[in-house]
């Protein structure tokens, strides 16, 4: 029976491999005796105990570390250091690790006071959708209990300003649509299965926010920041498609390929006097009106 000093170890040991992508098992010995220094934990391990800890983390999180035999140093697969999947993995392990290195965390940390994220959906969820299960839920679309029911094919989960959804297909009348796990009252997974033929790898390609499409057409958009909101955007990448066209002491000007959608445009005015729309006029316009309706209101 693996006990929680194994478990605590390891995931010093996948934090440590994180830092530099790669370490000699001197290096990792090094990193465990100053967490053991740290903690008032004993880490320090001989290189049998190491290589049992490998297994450990190969078994238990499915991440694979390997040895390069010419530099004497381990490191994660390429499947995993390519993986945005995995990546994200380790760093909710590193945060799980650093939540329970004290007994009374509200000396020290800030929690944002939100509401439930729906993941207690997420593994049945994931069970539906790998098995092509169709699913029936109970959805309360507007906070307002106003619940109606859907029988729907499951197909792909989404993750977007840490809330999650999932795209399925309403068995009905074929539509895809997006549901937040949060407003999920209940579900439960049907014995029937269905046939996917959606393809959708490239949904999202264009996409910010929730709502994406297979057939719809990104628009050239050309967005012109303060320098100030310009750093933080430059750090926070809006869209993986952003090519920054200037870069000056007083603006940054970008261009992103991209669906004109409702969470796009609320980002926009997320920025307020720190944006313009410089292009396409279609949404220079509609930004313009909202902020003039805004403004009214304050009359």
């Amino acid at each position: 029976m693996r006990n929680k000093d194994c478990i605590s170890r390891c995931l010093h040991i996948l934090c440590r491999l994180k830092r530099d992508q790669k370490a000699t098992f001197a290096q990792i010995q090094h990193y465990l005796s100053d967490m053991s220094i740290l903690t008032g934990e004993d880490y320090n391990i001989s290189i049998r105990t190491f290589q049992r800890d490998l297994e450990t983390i190969r078994e238990l999180f499915l991440i694979d570390i390997r040895y390069l035999r010419n530099e004497g140093v381990y490191y994660f697969s390429e499947e995993f250091a390519n993986d945005l999947l995995s990546e994200r993995l380790v760093e909710s392990l590193e945060v799980f690790h650093s939540l329970k290195m004290m007994d009374n965390l509200s000396d020290i940390f800030h929690f944002e006071t939100r509401p439930p994220l729906g993941t207690h959906h997420l593994t049945n969820m994931i069970t539906a959708i790998k098995n092509k299960r169709i699913i029936k839920l109970v959805y309360n679309k507007n906070w307002e209990r106003n619940y109606s029911e859907r029988t729907v094919l499951p197909l792909l989960l989404k993750e977007f300003k840490g809330r999650w959804y999932v795209v399925a297909k309403r068995i009905d009348n074929d539509e895809i649509r997006t549901y937040s796990l949060d407003r999920i009252v209940e579900f439960s997974i049907l014995e029937k299965r269905a046939t996917n033929t959606e393809d959708l790898s490239g949904y999202f390609q264009h996409s910010f926010g929730i709502y994406g499409s297979n057939t719809l057409l990104p628009h050239e958009v050309i967005l012109k920041f303060s320098s100030e909101a310009g750093r933080f955007v430059k750090e926070a990448t809006l869209h993986h498609s952003q090519a920054v066209i200037s870069d000056t002491a007083t603006a940054f000007t970008i261009r992103l390929n991209l669906l004109i959608t409702f969470d796009f445009v609320m980002e926009i005015l997320s920025y307020g006097e720190q944006i313009e729309v410089l292009s396409p006029p279609e949404l220079r316009i509609q930004i313009a009106e909202t902020l003039k309706k805004a403004a009214e209101k304050y009359k």
